[in-house]
């Protein structure tokens, strides 16, 4: 192809767009003006996040078996307890549970907010709108919210951190609770044991007519 052949393709390309100038311009007025009206009339998503520290430590068995056993949490099969599991995993993984998600979907009354026709719907949007990750280099766990209105995501985000919170008080205390029941028993069954041993001594004495030291 020559030099000569270019030029005419050129001039040929040139001379189409010249042609249809008008409906060129008009798609591209009317592209614009669509891209204009749905920006303006589709609803402002804001986001909120709130960041929590998470210790790097193990989690105690007492704990990671309360959530456990309150169904918070999963155990993997043929896994012993206590688990490996680190503590923001665990954190994480309640952050992630349907019992916090339906108190929030309750607390805010997100059925009707969104519009959905059962509680479960309201929980599956609620999830897509919310995302909790970890972040295992700073250990730091961070939770963030979408809505339409800003004081709202803000009141999500924080309030997820607020059920973790009470989720780990209350199974914390849970245990320390067994735990002082079970040693006041066994305190108890120990005292028994000494008492039964001393009748058991003095019987002894006096039958055996022994001097007591």
């Amino acid at each position: 192809m020559t030099a000569a052949d270019d030029s005419v393709s050129l001039l040929d390309h040139g001379a189409v767009i010249w042609r249809y100038r008008w409906l060129i311009s008009w798609i591209c007025l009317v592209t614009v003006l669509f891209v204009f009206v749905i920006t303006v009339t589709s609803p402002k998503i804001y986001e909120s996040t709130t960041t929590l520290l998470a210790p790097k430590e193990s989690t105690p068995s007492g704990l990671l078996g309360g959530l456990v056993a309150s169904g918070l949490l999963q155990q993997p099969p043929g896994l012993s307890m206590p688990s490996l599991t680190q503590n923001r995993e665990i954190l994480v993984s309640i952050l992630k549970s349907r019992t916090v998600a339906t108190a929030v979907a309750t607390r805010f009354q997100l059925q009707e907010r969104y519009r959905a026709r059962h509680l479960e719907d309201a929980i599956e949007t609620l999830r897509r709108l919310t995302d909790v990750k970890a972040s295992f280099r700073e250990g730091l766990i961070s939770v963030k919210a979408e809505d339409t209105d800003p004081q709202l995501a803000a009141e999500i985000a924080n309030f997820y951190v607020e059920q973790l919170d009470q989720l780990v008080a209350q199974f914390g205390v849970g245990e320390a609770g067994r735990q002082r029941v079970f040693l006041t028993e066994q305190l108890a069954r120990a005292r028994g044991q000494l008492e039964g041993a001393e009748k058991a001594l003095r019987s002894f004495e006096e039958r055996n007519r022994a001097v007591v030291l």
